[in-house]
Parts: C-alpha cells; sequence; structure tokens
C-alpha cells in the first residue's frame, strides 16, 4: 500500500494509540508495532482513558490505576510511552478535544492519531470529524482480511474532503479482544496468546476481573 510521507519539518512526530486497554492486549501491541515499523513516527504513546465518551465501563473492569500500570509494564522501550493526559484532564475526551489539547500542551510536537482501518468508514459519524481531519496526518492500520482497494478509496476520499494526510499501514492480524481476556482471567483460564506475559501476571497478583 502506497504511504503518505510526512513533510519534512523540524517536529518530532508522536503517533497517539488511545482506547481503554481493559486489558492492554496483544492486538493493541500488534497496532503498534505496525505504526512503529512503518517509519512514520518518532514516539508512540498510549493514551488510556478513563472512561470514553461513547461507552461505558463493564462491572467487572480494572481500575484506571491498574489500566495504566499495567500499560507501564509494556512500555519500557524508550519507543512507547503512556500519557495520562486523558487520566489527567477533565473533559469528555472526545477525539477533537484530546488532540487539541495535546497540541496547546506539546506545541513542540506533530501528533498522529492512530486507528484500525475499519474507523476509516466510521470517522465521519464521530463528534466533529471537521475538527478531527483537516491538516492532521492519521495511520490507519490495515489487516490481511481487509480490502485494500476500499481502503485506498476511502483514503483519497477522506484526504480530498478534509484536506488531511492519512496513510494506510499493514499490520498483522490478531483475533483477540479485551472482553474474551476478561472472561477468561474471570474464569481463571490462561491468558497466554492473548496478553504480555507480564501483563498476565499482573492481573493474577491483583485478581482483576473476578
Amino acid at each position: 500500500m502506497k504511504k503518505n510521507i510526512f513533510s519534512n519539518n523540524s517536529q518530532i512526530s508522536i503517533g497517539v494509540l488511545g482506547g481503554t486497554f481493559d486489558p492492554v492486549h496483544n492486538g493493541h501491541l500488534a497496532l503498534a508495532n505496525a505504526a512503529k515499523e512503518s517509519g512514520l513516527i518518532s514516539e508512540l504513546w498510549f493514551l488510556p482513558n478513563p472512561l470514553p465518551p461513547h461507552k461505558s465501563l463493564q462491572s467487572n473492569s480494572a481500575s484506571v490505576e491498574d489500566r495504566l500500570a499495567m500499560l507501564k509494564l509494556i512500555t519500557e522501550e524508550s519507543f512507547y510511552k503512556v500519557s495520562d493526559y486523558e487520566i489527567t484532564h477533565e473533559g469528555g475526551h472526545y477525539t477533537y478535544e484530546t488532540l487539541s489539547g495535546l497540541e496547546h500542551l506539546y506545541p513542540e510536537y506533530r501528533f498522529c492519531f492512530i486507528i484500525g482501518a475499519d474507523s476509516l468508514f466510521q470517522i465521519e459519524t464521530w463528534k466533529k470529524p471537521e475538527a478531527i481531519l483537516p491538516g492532521r496526518k492519521l495511520l490507519a492500520a490495515v489487516r490481511g482480511d481487509h480490502d485494500y482497494a476500499d481502503i485506498i478509496r476511502q483514503i483519497e476520499f477522506l484526504n480530498r474532503k478534509y484536506n488531511s494526510e492519512i496513510c494506510g499501514i499493514r499490520m498483522n492480524s490478531i483475533d483477540v479482544s479485551s472482553t474474551e481476556i476478561r472472561e477468561r482471567a474471570a474464569k481463571g483460564e490462561s491468558l497466554k496468546g492473548l496478553v504480555p506475559s507480564l501483563v498476565e501476571d499482573y492481573i493474577r497478583k491483583r485478581g482483576l476481573y473476578r
């Protein structure tokens, strides 16, 4: 898939990967690694959300402190960092609010929002897409089971309509969900292959999702 290369400038490009991370799992890491391997960002920040505006947390969800701790376990490599911006800043944490807030707080950086390719067909239903897309860079991760032609057409459509700079990046398909992990953890079943071993150990020791 053709990549849209960032224009040369003195700013560091920061990839932003948001979510509840309840818990962080191997699917999240596959997406993060795809963004890293694209060569289009200098760092990647995981951005845990305490309570997304579009959904509610489950009754057995981990606390935001535990979710933050699990992320920190798997971000020891300098390329990956954890930002507590959405935890420490009040507001609804819609994507347009978060990006504007980060840009105001860190004017020396260029922020690049990371999404799954499926979101390309939903993003116009998000809160204020006209405040998200124009002039911004986004990375859309495309799995092997996606229709590349449809993805390319949608990227080109959004870039023309909003003057955005969306880039498709390839990632490995990993069939894993946070819901499945929480259900398995509640039953005391193995989480091998679903989450990093450090995260599984943390879940066991803390008795999360029981």
